[in-house]
């Protein structure tokens, strides 16, 4: 079946119908424990999640629900992954008639779609204050950057990052020194995506009936109730095989 809308997909005949104003795109990884033959400890696997969806319903009250979700799971290369996932795309959308991707991810190197180009993208806000936390050891500039990192003022947030390095600088580089240099390199790399979507100058299509536009971050959640609550912990290991046919 896979093989099939990958064959669609390259053929440019999808089967797809279906009109989107936007289509929220998000991916990570979860790692599993793997056994080889015997029982023997084996290196890991990365198992690769995506999840799209239209917004989120406003019939539900409190709840937060999204509208029109899928979800892909795999255990492949990325190239391999972002094939199916497009595929799987035009199977459900006509691909003409999606107004606008826009695409969040935690900044790794297999996250990004390497189909569409011009989908609007953004790093997660949780894997970017996290690293925030964690490449910073003083609470109060901890702080300083994470204010307009949540206000979406970028530039703010490269400048505290640069002024926190230049505080703790000495003649021989730390490990203070060094996590604050390579948290600032991490910002200055993505820059251009750390603002969430709707604090960018670009034109967002209205919702339609029945349908709003959030922040995005709903990965962490699919992954742990898709993949960690079934196939983490209890020192599980998998072998690859039981794994990848887990994971479809």
């Amino acid at each position: 079946e896979e093989q099939m809308l990958i064959n669609e997909f390259h053929e440019e005949r999808p089967r797809g119908e279906k009109e989107v104003s936007v289509l929220f795109e998000e991916m990570d990884g979860v790692w599993l424990k793997c056994q080889g033959e015997g029982g023997k400890k084996a290196p890991g696997m990365e198992v690769k999640v995506g999840t799209m969806y239209e917004g989120w319903r406003t019939d539900t009250g409190k709840r937060s629900t999204l509208s029109g979700k899928t979800v892909l799971a795999g255990i492949e290369k990325s190239e391999s992954f972002h094939e199916k996932w497009e595929a799987k795309i035009q199977s459900i959308y006509d691909p003409e008639k999606i107004g606008l991707r826009i695409f969040n991810g935690d900044g790794g190197s297999w996250v990004h779609d390497e189909y569409d180009a011009d989908a609007v993208k953004q790093m997660d806000r949780f894997h970017s204050k996290r690293t925030v936390k964690t490449q910073t050891s003083h609470v109060e500039a901890r702080a300083q950057m994470l204010k307009p990192l949540d206000a979406d003022k970028i530039d703010a947030l490269l400048e505290s990052a640069q002024m926190y390095l230049d505080s703790i600088s000495t003649n021989e580089e730390t490990k203070e020194e060094k996590a604050a240099e390579e948290l600032r390199d991490y910002l200055v790399r993505h820059k251009e995506e750390l603002a969430r979507y709707q604090a960018r100058d670009i034109n967002i299509p209205d919702p339609p009936k029945g349908i709003a536009y959030k922040n995005m971050g709903v990965q962490e959640n699919q992954n742990c109730t898709l993949i960690t609550m079934r196939m983490k912990g209890k020192r599980r290991r998998w072998a690859q095989k039981s794994a990848r046919n887990m994971v479809r």
